[in-house]
């Protein structure tokens, strides 16, 4: 589920509809989205015959807007490792065209899927309008710079972020300025039990070498003013010992870190004392948008014990000391989420355990105290 704002404030999200298997966009034509426009995107891509390949659905989704509100999605097929991109021909998605994303790169081996293989691709939108593409490709972290929506292969270059990846690697990320520079972040296995966050500051045909942060991972950068920016990392073992898995010992292993940054490199990072949910769900659950004071809006989920569920919590956090401002509220959610602020409101937007969506808005005014009405407890009876 990943979800967008258009120009006139609308809800865009794109998501993996488990009913028929395709790849879907529901776009809201109102702020309370009582009559959401669903359509339909197509089906996951394959570049020969497998075993149901939309079986299970695609190993990641991401979606961006075009200046004019066209949506640009791509997924990944996790049976053949390649990628669909899926846009519309107009910001009235009247027309879906779609594209496979492919990256036979330099391989020699016989094999068409090793050699094509697309993993985790995210998706960003210059300033000039035209979408980047970071994903991993064999050995190697690589970004193209596309020409036109679908990225075809004609009208894009592509630039080496990282040859230099390790035993294992985790879902990048990029945010590009409004200058066009792109801040692309991942995180490698350095050596076994032993990870390393790289942030690598790119332009439109090439990437200075990457700071890196020691013993962490899954590193996200926030805006901070003056050309600067923040890169936030969790520190610490990516697993934690076997049957050593509650609230105490998440704090006493893991640490929620930030640095200052700019176009040259980081500061020392400094520590921020958090919640035990918010250090768990880092790898793969968070997801982090400014408001117009400058305060962060923090959205994460991971499975609480006292509930029995996957509970979300919201939050604000200050950006400079990482310190909690408030919290906005909590649910018990059923499903991948993605999170957009609007209107004074931030609205998480998440899969039902039955299918299709839901969408809970959490207001950015109050005591701070937050909602935990839509909290529900799926513990046992005694």
């Amino acid at each position: 589920v990943i979800a967008a704002l258009d120009g006139e404030g609308r809800l865009v999200v794109a998501y993996w509809s488990h009913g028929d298997k395709t790849m879907k966009l529901l776009r809201c034509n109102d702020l309370g989205c009582l009559e959401p426009e669903v359509v339909v995107l197509g089906s996951l891509g394959t570049l020969g015959p497998v075993e149901d390949p939309d079986e299970w659905g695609p190993a990641t989704i991401d979606m961006a807007l075009l200046p004019d509100g066209t949506p640009i999605a791509i997924a990944q097929n996790p049976s053949v490792r390649v990628a669909t991109i899926y846009t519309c021909a107009d910001s009235s998605c009247a027309t879906v065209e779609t594209a496979e994303y492919v990256d036979a790169g330099d391989c020699i081996d016989p094999n068409p899927i090793s050699c094509s293989s697309v993993d985790f691709p995210q998706i960003a939108v210059a300033p000039d309008g035209t979408p980047r593409i970071v994903y991993y490709h064999a050995a190697e972290l690589r970004l193209a710079v596309c020409g036109d929506a679908l990225c075809r292969s004609d009208s894009r270059s592509t630039i080496t972020v990282d040859a230099d990846l390790g035993f294992g690697h985790g879902k990048p990320s990029i945010r590009i300025e409004p200058d066009g520079t792109m801040l692309v972040g991942h995180y490698t296995e350095i050596t076994p039990g032993t990870n390393e966050a790289r942030i690598t500051v790119c332009t439109s045909d090439s990437c200075v070498p990457a700071v890196e942060f020691d013993d962490a991972i899954s590193p996200y950068t926030t805006g901070a003013g003056a050309g600067g920016f923040l890169t936030w990392y969790r520190s610490g073992p990516l697993y934690l010992p076997e049957g050593d898995f509650d609230p105490r010992a998440v704090v006493e292993h893991w640490d929620l870190e930030v640095a200052v940054c700019d176009q040259t490199g980081c500061g020392v990072a400094q520590s921020i004392e958090t919640d035990w949910g918010i250090l768990v769900a880092w790898e793969i659950d968070v997801r982090i948008e400014p408001i117009s004071d400058g305060t962060l809006v923090v959205a994460f989920s991971y499975w609480s014990p006292e509930n029995c569920g996957q509970l979300l919590e919201v939050i604000l956090v200050d950006p400079v000391s990482g310190a909690l401002v408030g919290s906005l509220g909590a649910a018990t959610v059923g499903g991948p989420f993605d999170l957009v602020v609007r209107d004074a409101v931030a609205t998480v937007v998440f899969g039902g355990e039955a299918g299709g969506l839901q969408l809970v808005d959490f207001p950015l005014s109050g005591s701070g105290a937050g909602d935990d009405s839509l909290v529900v407890k799926h513990c046992p009876t005694p």
